[in-house]
């Protein structure tokens, strides 16, 4: 008398054959893709084990991912332009609140001065 084989599916084994298929095809495979492949019975694995609509979303969050760069690219240069406008307005705003003298217009450039040298 032979056993046969029956595979055990868990979370880890049910993430394991669906993510790299999801991948492949972009996004969460149908039920007769599956079969096809030989693995008709993730399905049913997938629905006694938090339901296909669960696996649904978490196949939906590992797409969303994006993929880590790769190590040898060149990292890209970064180059400060300046203090945005928003930065240089809270910050102009700040010295009328704390009396510093003059008007609105030397606090602004005053901003824009103390910003870029930070």
């Amino acid at each position: 008398m032979t056993t046969s084989t029956r595979r055990q599916w868990t979370d880890e084994t049910i993430r394991e054959e669906l993510l790299p298929i999801a991948t492949e095809l972009g996004r969460f495979p149908r039920r007769s893709e599956l079969t096809e492949r030989g693995i008709g019975a993730l399905w049913s694995a997938m629905g006694r084990r938090g339901g296909v609509d669960a696996w649904r979303e978490i196949v939906a969050q590992a797409l969303a991912v994006p993929a880590p760069a790769p190590a040898e690219a060149p990292a890209a240069a970064v180059t400060f332009a300046g203090p945005s406008e928003e930065e240089v307005r809270i910050a102009a705003y700040f010295m009328f609140q704390n009396g510093h003298p003059g008007g609105p217009e030397s606090h602004w450039h005053a901003a824009q001065r103390e910003l870029a040298h930070a």
